[in-house]
């Protein structure tokens, strides 16, 4: 029997409305190649780890629970997940979002391998509003792109294509564990794409094959508004200095330009250009950290 060339990772913590859905879509995909599926349940209490282990011994030798007792939270599940590939390529979805193209995963690795200097492929990906139907942005596209190939933007600004996590595979061997300052940097949805962008060029498909399911119950979407805030402004400031600061310039147009902050002042035009330019890289977190009023560890 050959071995796996893929790992699906799916992400799960009380999913249990979701849950098949996703799956499904998983296993309907057609592939010449094999690949197996790692579910990560994070101790779900609404039956999400009955639904696991009932797909894993109705699929036995496709579908492997990693099924918790306790909760670790997020990052530590994920990173985990990760630690746990053993295949070329991985994929990630979380299970209340699902693919919905059954030749996703065998176009994505058709690229990887035609294209062996990007790390990652992701496609575009379409909002889905489960609970108001009538909302008008049901349906809508992420991005109105061509396919091809992109590098790290050499300009400040985000302007450029970040893919949705439902839509990414990624080249395991672009991962250097051992040298990881952070384990968010390879988890959370922003900090892992430019991770890998740092670690060669991305792959873009435009054909929508996944669907962002976004509800009252999803890690992000649930969130309040200020959380999502404070969580933004953090994980620029991890990936930034998960990659030395070699892209300082870019992560902090990010911050200035998106405006996550209430007061203005704190970027003003002195503050802005000290941090880009003049401040020495082994004391930028600690300068980042003062502005933002984050606390030293």
């Amino acid at each position: 029997m050959k071995q796996p060339l893929l790992t699906v990772l799916v992400i799960t913590y009380n999913h249990a409305r979701f849950f098949r859905g996703c799956m499904d879509s998983i296993l309907s995909q057609k592939t010449d190649f094999p690949f197996v599926v790692h579910v990560l349940d994070d101790a779900s209490t609404d039956g999400t780890s009955d639904i696991v282990r009932e797909y894993a011994a109705k699929y036995p030798d496709k579908v492997i629970p990693f099924v918790r007792h306790v909760n670790v939270g997020a990052v530590n599940n994920i990173f985990e997940g990760i630690r746990n590939v053993k295949t070329k390529y991985y994929a990630t979805v979380e299970s209340d979002d699902l693919w919905c193209d059954n030749g996703k995963l065998q176009m994505q690795v058709d690229a990887l391998e035609a294209n062996p200097d990007c790390s990652q492929c992701g496609h575009n990906t379409v909002d889905n509003y489960p609970d108001s139907p009538e909302n008008p942005d049901n349906g809508r596209k992420f991005f109105d792109y061509p396919t091809g190939r992109r590098a790290f933007p050499k300009r400040s600004g985000l302007k450029s294509l970040k893919t949705h996590p439902s839509s990414r595979v990624y080249r395991t061997s672009a991962l250097s564990l051992a040298n990881l300052k952070d384990k968010g940097s390879v988890t959370w949805d922003f900090p892992s794409f430019w991770y890998f962008m740092a670690h060669g060029s991305a792959y873009y498909i435009d054909r929508v094959m996944s669907v962002y399911n976004i509800h009252g119950g999803g890690t992000w979407s649930g969130a309040p508004h200020d959380e999502r805030k404070l969580h933004e402004i953090q994980n620029i400031l991890m990936i930034n200095e998960e990659l030395d600061y070699r892209y300082n310039g870019f992560f902090l147009s990010h911050i200035k330009f998106r405006r996550f902050i209430k007061k203005p002042r704190l970027l003003r035009p002195f503050r802005y250009m000290k941090l880009r330019y003049f401040t020495k890289k082994e004391n930028l977190a600690r300068a980042y950290n003062k502005i933002f009023g984050i606390k030293d560890e």
